[in-house]
């Protein structure tokens, strides 16, 4: 699985907290604030260089002084998200593996955690990120990565115990809101223990069980989580209990749909609006949609989403959801190949439906008619679609031999039931390949 950078919310969090502090320019900290800073302004070559200094000058000071390791440790993470960053896995790799040598059990150096001193945020590195990176990171995957994903999961644990445990006084709203994150967290872990059970470990004899426990588990932790339940999805479409499936991913859809349109709704308020005031509220504004963002699942995880709606032939919901993801990528060849392959399946449900009809009915009449005329609609919606994604691969030079071939297959059983793309078809684009409606209607009658 692809390892995943920090997002940027959780840097310009990073960043926050580093420009609050003044410390002497030679200390460990400046470093560290510098390479912060420069990661989260995707200049991943100079955080390198300065994590490097921080680090060597966390070596040089006093092995018996708190700063000297975690500075090493903070210096270790940085340098490890940075080549990650730079797409250089194997290096980030080994910095990982190094900062798990100097925190072991995952306890990090969070000074809402740990109690370590305030002004050492800076210092903050490893806990069970690392461990999360390394199961990612790993080149062997199956039992390799289920390690590293059940150490950072019982540091997870640890974490939000912890947290949940303090007395009155130190649970402010912050450590709060920091459990929530950490819980968040560890629903991830175990979605992601429960995927690798279902595909590198899926001939393991108790995998079943365990991918029961680790959905179960997850659902548990974070109640709000959309990835919970696709993973519950997923889990219940390869037990074949299709109806379960449907009805988690409707929950899972239901989380994160109303943040959509909450932020649509913002987005088309903030056009009408003019002058300085004007300005000053989409400044607020936009710091609630960052907010209303991390309620939405990342772009991959709602690319996996539309898979498994077209998997349980929940084609309308798979078609609205690539329509939005397509609003925030149209050069996504993934998006532009499910799109086309939603359209397909949709048109091909129609059509075996009116072909079922029509042998029950002898009577005929416009009611056939219309049918073939929808799912012409869509097969016609689909080669769009399906033209944007072949031509966007050939751009990318994308790897996936399969998906172009299987775009190339889909097109060309369009065009046989169809015929050739009309004039002018395949240059369409932008809202006019969005969706089958009333402007494929006027096609098909002109």
């Amino acid at each position: 699985m692809a390892p995943r950078p920090p997002s940027s919310a959780e840097r310009k969090k990073k960043r926050k907290s580093s420009s609050t502090v003044n410390v002497p320019t030679a200390d460990v900290r400046v470093y560290l604030a510098q390479s912060s800073a420069s990661l989260v302004q995707g200049d991943a070559p100079t955080a390198v260089k300065l994590a490097k200094k921080a680090y060597n000058l966390s070596r040089g000071m006093s092995s018996g002084s708190n700063s000297s390791g975690n500075g090493e440790l903070a210096s270790l993470t940085l340098l490890g998200e940075s080549h990650i960053e730079l797409g250089d896995h194997s290096s980030a790799r080994e910095y990982f593996l190094r900062a798990a040598q100097l925190d072991p059990e995952g306890k990090g150096n969070d000074p809402q955690i740990t109690y370590i001193r305030e002004e050492d945020t800076l210092l903050r590195g490893g806990g069970p990120e690392t461990f999360l990176w390394l199961a990612q990171l790993s080149p062997e995957g199956g039992n390799d990565s289920v390690g590293w994903f059940e150490k950072g999961a019982i540091s997870l644990r640890r974490q939000v115990e912890t947290l949940e445990n303090m007395p009155l006084p130190a649970r402010t709203t912050e450590r709060a809101q920091l459990a929530e994150e950490k819980r968040l967290k560890l629903c991830q872990a175990l979605c992601a223990l429960a995927e690798v059970y279902m595909t590198d470990l899926s001939w393991e004899e108790d995998a079943e069980q365990r991918c029961e426990a680790l959905v179960t588990e997850a659902t548990l932790v974070c109640p709000t989580s959309a990835e919970a339940f696709q993973t519950l999805a997923n889990v219940r479409i390869s037990q074949a209990r299709i109806d379960e499936a449907k009805e988690a991913l409707r929950r899972s859809m239901r989380i994160w749909q109303g943040a959509v349109d909450e932020k649509e709704g913002n987005e088309m308020n903030t056009e009408d609006r003019d002058g300085e005031e004007g300005e000053e509220e989409e400044e607020g504004e936009e710091e609630e949609e960052d907010d209303d963002d991390d309620s939405i699942p990342e772009f991959a995880t709602r690319v996996s989403l539309a898979r498994l709606l077209i998997e349980v032939e929940m084609l309308e919901e798979a078609v609205e959801v690539l329509n939005r993801m397509r609003l925030e990528d149209d050069e996504s060849v993934e998006v532009a190949y499910l799109g086309g392959w939603a359209h397909y399946n949709w048109g091909g449900k129609i059509k075996e439906g009116a072909a079922s009809t029509s042998t029950t009915s002898s009577g005929g009449g416009g009611g056939s008619d219309e049918k073939e005329k929808e799912w012409h609609n869509h097969w016609r919606t689909g080669r769009r679609w399906l033209v944007k994604c072949l031509k966007l691969y050939r751009t990318a030079e994308y790897e996936d031999e399969q998906l172009g071939q299987h775009a190339n297959e889909l097109v060309d059983d369009i065009t046989k039931v169809l015929g050739p793309m009309v004039e002018g078809e395949e240059e369409t684009d932008g809202d006019e390949w969005e969706d089958s409606g009333d402007s494929d209607e006027e096609m098909t009658t002109s």
